[in-house]
């Protein structure tokens, strides 16, 4: 599996989530996999060498990946945190057209069968209509994910998204926002950290039961944190 950003949280989860169950991990940014639960060198973590998923750096990756690892069974996309409030559109329609060049590079790489999964936002960047703000960024995974599944469907790749947010209010079940407001003590603080690890956590499991072949056949679907799996489209079979 690649992670496209193993810097964050939840790329952090994933890796530690992945390497747990013995599975093989490729890395895009310096993972901070806990060092003490390795025996030894951990053959199964790979570093691809690139610190950031671009459109610039992608056939850096591509070339890594075609030489030493071969085809890939799914590739997590969790490098979105969605758009700013200064620009939303145009925000919205770059990051869009990111994800598409990047993915007609990487696409080949996936296997006949793989899988391909889009994380919402686990943090909003602006404090005013955070609700607004969400439900733009998973509307613009949701196209991205929608127009993949329809390209790639012929070759058995599932592609979907998966939220942090609950399907009615697409809030993490455990609170919004994630980041620590200034104004909270050192308790408060405190419990905060721990729901938002719960929060991490969840998402991460989603994202790997979402990547695996027991989520097939579905494809073009949104999974809440919740469990309520959501269909993005409808396309004639």
């Amino acid at each position: 599996m690649l992670i496209a950003d193993c810097t964050s949280k939840l790329g952090e989860e994933l890796v530690t989530q992945l390497l747990d169950s013995r599975a093989c991990v490729l890395t895009i940014g310096k993972s901070d996999y806990d060092e003490s639960k390795r025996i030894g060198p951990c053959e199964r973590l790979i570093e691809t060498g690139v610190d950031e998923l671009t459109v610039r750096t992608v056939p850096t990756v591509v070339a890594f990946v075609g030489e030493g690892v071969g085809k890939l069974d799914s590739i997590v996309f969790n490098n979105y945190m969605g758009p700013t409030p200064e620009a939303l559109s145009s925000v919205n329609d770059a990051y869009s057209s990111s994800i598409l060049d990047t993915l007609s590079f990487l696409h080949p790489l996936i296997r006949n069968g793989g899988s391909i999964v889009f994380c919402g936002p686990l943090d909003a960047h602006v404090e005013v209509r955070p609700a607004f703000h969400t439900k733009l960024a998973l509307a613009v995974l949701a196209a991205v994910a929608d127009h993949w599944a329809a390209v790639l469907g012929p070759r058995g790749i599932r592609v979907n998204v998966v939220t942090p947010y609950q399907a009615d209010d697409q809030r993490p079940r455990e609170g919004f926002p994630l980041r620590v407001p200034p104004s909270l003590n050192e308790e408060d603080s405190s419990e905060h950290d721990r729901l938002t690890s719960q929060v991490v956590a969840r998402t991460a499991e989603n994202v790997l039961f979402m990547a695996s072949d027991t989520s097939r056949p579905w494809s073009a679907t949104q999974l809440f944190s919740d469990g309520e799996l959501r269909v993005i489209t409808r396309r004639p079979l």
